[in-house]
């Protein structure tokens, strides 16, 4: 009888060990993959804020150029809205076949890497 209760206690005590060693392991994974979306994130908002500013400066430059080549401050820098308002408009457009499934594939290729 004894020899039953060690027995029931080694195997009770096994199942306690994998219970908290799939916890842990468990825990881990969730860690990794929140580490990856979290410098997924921060590199998507580093390249988003660096697209601005390279949209922003670009522009200007775009503009003061068409400016010289056109001989009005005013054309260049209407010609430049407009080229970024066409821009926006195919954008907006075709953002339900383009640029959602884009972003979305991008996040779900994250979260199951």
């Amino acid at each position: 009888m004894e020899k039953q209760k060690d027995v029931f206690y080694e195997f009770g005590k096994s199942v306690l060990d994998v219970a908290d060693s799939w916890y842990k392991l468990t825990i881990v994974k969730g860690t990794r993959k929140l580490t990856h979306i979290a410098a997924f994130l921060l590199s998507v908002i580093t390249i988003v804020m660096l697209g601005i500013f390279v949209l922003f400066f670009g522009g200007i430059g775009l503009a003061i150029w068409l400016c010289d080549i056109l001989k009005s401050e005013s054309l260049g820098y209407i010609l430049v809205a407009l080229l970024y308002l066409v821009i926006m408009s195919i954008l907006v457009l075709l953002r339900n076949r383009i640029v959602f499934p884009l972003i979305r594939n991008a996040i779900i290729k994250r979260l199951y890497e």
